[in-house]
């Protein structure tokens, strides 16, 4: 219920942005580069492909989330942010897009059809039950961001899942000795069932806590049962074990999984 407006008095602000659009990939790079000295103000890069939906989809822990685009009626603030990890989807019978982005986790769908990706978010306190002063948090200072658009079918959005968790990443490239191995020279890195289906999301691979296993944790993307076609051991998130997990993953279900010999 606050007064406040903005001032009258403007400041031209100089943003820069690289579009990179790799051969052989559809996805949109996009790098954002600026230096602000606004205060209390918000950034935004809003994307409108004309794709239009009652409902959307975003990335929390360990789930793929569908969200009404409409607020609550007894939701009172006029803006109805969100918040996700590293996706965000709007899609409709035809049509789909993906939008990814590093580090930015704040959006908006706005009129059912437009993506509102916050970039920028300048305050100069926080609290709503007093004043808290926070200087810092009106990020008066260089920033580079990154985000990607992705346009695909209905059909493959995993896929653009799948690529979106990838986009959180940068390649790293460290050179090494000749080393002794079979490993043979066709670019495949490890192989495993679970890395076959888009559906499948792959959370981390690790050695287990006592150091006598490896570990591999996934979790369904899809509200679908999906059929294995490999036997395995599992352990809970504390790595105890659990025995012999079953043949069937449910919807959004979590496994960590054992690891056994030379399985990847």
């Amino acid at each position: 219920h606050r007064k406040s407006q903005r001032q009258r008095d403007l400041k031209e602000w100089f943003i820069e942005t690289e579009l990179t659009l790799y051969e052989g990939q559809e996805r949109l790079e996009c790098r954002c580069h600026f230096d602000n000295q606004m205060k209390d103000h918000r950034l935004r890069a809003i994307f409108d492909f004309a794709i239009s939906s009652d409902k959307h989809y975003a990335d929390s822990i360990f789930e793929r989330v569908e969200r009404p685009n409409q607020r609550h009626k007894n939701w009172e603030n006029p803006s109805n942010p969100q918040r996700h990890r590293s996706f965000i989807q709007l899609q409709n019978d035809k049509h789909a897009m993906t939008l990814s982005s590093k580090g930015l986790f704040e959006y908006e769908i706005l009129h059912n059809r437009q993506i509102a990706l916050t970039l920028l978010r300048a305050v100069g306190e926080l609290g709503d039950w007093g004043y808290f002063p926070t200087p810092d948090a009106q990020c008066l200072r260089d920033f580079t961001l990154e985000f990607a658009i992705d346009l695909h079918a209905p059909n493959d959005t995993y896929q653009a899942i799948q690529k979106a968790q990838a986009f959180q990443t940068d390649l790293i490239l460290k050179q090494v000795s000749q080393h002794q191995g079979t490993v043979p020279a066709d670019a495949t890195c490890i192989e495993h069932p679970v890395l076959a289906d888009d559906r499948l999301c792959v959370t981390s691979l690790k050695v287990s806590e006592d150091g006598k296993d490896s570990l591999l944790r996934y979790f369904n993307l899809s509200q679908e049962k999906i059929a294995l076609s490999h036997k395995a051991r599992g352990v809970d998130l504390l790595e105890n074990g659990i025995g012999q997990l079953g043949k069937v993953m449910a919807g959004q279900e979590i496994r960590t999984e054992i690891i056994e010999g030379d399985s990847l």
